[in-house]
């Protein structure tokens, strides 16, 4: 019998060969909250002539497959591969024990990537009981540190089918395992560091997840339109250079984010790392606003664009796992 809330909870996936071909979970991740769940739609008819009540035997229910999103605290190591599914690719070089895994947006568009998600979700009898959401694909995803907390990956799913009739895997996590928090994050905007409250990145896939046809079959999402990369820098009003690169439009270049732990890759000197980089930017922001007596704030919302050669994002992990 397990623990009866919440604390028994487990989530995990595992590489799809296709879309199609479901396969059982293999790696674990520590979690904060979840919201997947089995899309259920209704067709009830209220055709005239039988009375003015709706008929029991005039409803039908179908699953449009699974839908959520999962938190996951940005650990030194396994976020190869949930990162890979997100944004497309993950390229792992390095001879020694410290690997760099590279992860950029793929040419492909992530047209033929997918896993399975599973999560145990205990039920107050001290049974965790596995949903598990086959032919999966991230929709969107957002990277966010705040003062006073860790890195967090928001991943939002998009699953062809919900089953609960699959055993719930064995979780296993990596040993000495850590969390990067927000006093190992600089950022930096052509190599000057930015003073900087807060920092947020999204990435909008632009799937179409509606591919469902007659027999409820629903086909792979693929990109219908333009992945989009959003972010915002929490600032305080400094100066006017902000608000001028933001009114004259002005296109700027290599805004790092790097969080690097006080701990080396074990028989290296390297130390566990993480760096977001957006090559160019745009600010999309407004004018700084005085709402009151407080130090006056000046949010600044930012989209990536892309100059033709370099990926508008990429993520380098320094770790020592081996592979996605």
């Amino acid at each position: 019998m397990a623990i009866k809330t919440g604390i028994a909870a487990q989530f995990g996936i595992v590489d799809q060969t296709d879309y199609d071909t479901a396969g059982t979970v293999d790696r674990f991740y520590e979690f904060n909250s979840e919201t997947l769940k089995n899309d259920i739609g209704v067709i009830e008819s209220r055709a005239l002539g039988r009375g003015r009540f709706l008929r029991s035997d005039r409803r039908k229910v179908f699953s449009r497959g699974g839908m959520g999103q999962v938190t996951i605290p940005v650990m030194n190591k396994g976020m190869g591969l949930i990162l890979e599914h997100c944004i497309g690719q993950n390229t792992v070089t390095g001879g020694g024990a410290a690997k760099t895994h590279t992860i950029i947006p793929d040419a492909a568009a992530l047209q033929g990537q997918a896993f399975t998600a599973q999560v145990g979700k205990p039920d107050v009898g001290g049974t965790v009981r596995p949903f598990t959401f086959e032919g999966c694909k991230v929709k969107n995803w957002e990277l966010k540190a705040d003062i006073g907390g860790e890195l967090q990956l928001i991943v939002e799913i998009d699953s062809k089918t919900v089953v609960t009739g699959t055993s719930l895997a064995s979780a296993s996590f990596p040993s000495t395992a850590e969390k990067f928090v927000f006093t190992e994050g600089v950022i930096a905007l052509n190599g000057t560091t930015q003073f900087v409250k807060g920092f947020s990145l999204k990435g909008d896939n632009a799937l179409a997840t509606d591919r469902r046809g007659m027999g409820n079959v629903k086909r792979e999402p693929l990109a219908a339109g333009l992945m989009r990369i959003t972010g915002n820098l929490n600032c305080e009003f400094d100066d006017l250079t902000r608000y001028a690169a933001f009114i004259a439009g002005t296109v700027l270049a290599s805004l790092t984010l790097t969080f690097t732990l006080a701990t080396v890759i074990p028989t290296t000197a390297t130390p566990y790392s993480l760096t977001i980089t957006i090559d160019d930017l745009v600010y999309t922001g407004d004018t700084p606003a005085v709402g009151g007596p407080e130090v006056v704030q000046n949010p600044t919302p930012f989209e990536a664009v892309y100059d033709g050669t370099n990926p508008p994002v990429q993520i380098v992990i320094v770790t020592s796992d081996t592979s996605s």
